[in-house]
């Protein structure tokens, strides 16, 4: 009886010495982060116009017509994507003061566009009460990128008269 307990006290002790082998494992990597610059734009006066948007330059103030690329721009703000590409979402802020009427484009690209031709874009719209309100997309507000971008921004004021006092809210 002796022998056998030791013989089992001898097994438990070789299972014990044989799973205190040790491994070591290294984790890599980097934590990004995605960056959005945004710049204030102030237009100061614009004439009453159905037939143009308007955009900022370095100079002042530009135009263009629907379809037509706008040349010299200043971008509202520039994104840095963490992993190279992905979306920012639009949303509008605590001041909401857009003539009923007049529209405010944010686009990917350079060129004021029709929803159909360009649907990665969001529009803001001034309702009846000259508050700003995102009229397209009608859901999730976002602009998607393959690669780091701009965003640009047009204003058509219609036949709109009054003030534009618009936060915009990009996120990522």
């Amino acid at each position: 009886m002796k022998g056998a307990m030791t013989a089992l006290l001898l097994i438990v002790l070789t299972i014990h010495l044989s799973s205190a082998i040790s491994a070591t494992g290294t984790i890599t990597g980097r934590i990004v982060s995605t960056s959005i610059n945004v710049q204030n734009i102030s237009f100061n006066e614009l004439e009453s116009n159905s037939a143009v948007y308007y955009y900022k330059t370095s100079g002042g103030v530009g135009s263009v017509s629907l379809n037509t690329q706008a040349s010299g721009i200043v971008p509202f703000a520039t994104i840095d994507f963490a992993l190279d590409s992905g979306s920012v979402v639009v949303s509008i802020g605590d001041n909401k003061t857009l003539p009923s009427g007049a529209k405010i484009i944010l686009d990917d690209d350079p060129v004021p566009s029709s929803t159909s031709s360009d649907p990665n874009q969001v529009q803001i719209t001034g309702n009846s009460q000259n508050q700003a309100a995102i009229t397209y997309p009608s859901q999730n507000a976002e602009i998607t990128y393959n690669d780091d971008g701009n965003l640009y921004v047009f204003i058509r004021t219609g036949t709109a008269i009054g003030d534009i006092n618009v936060d915009i809210l990009l996120s990522s």
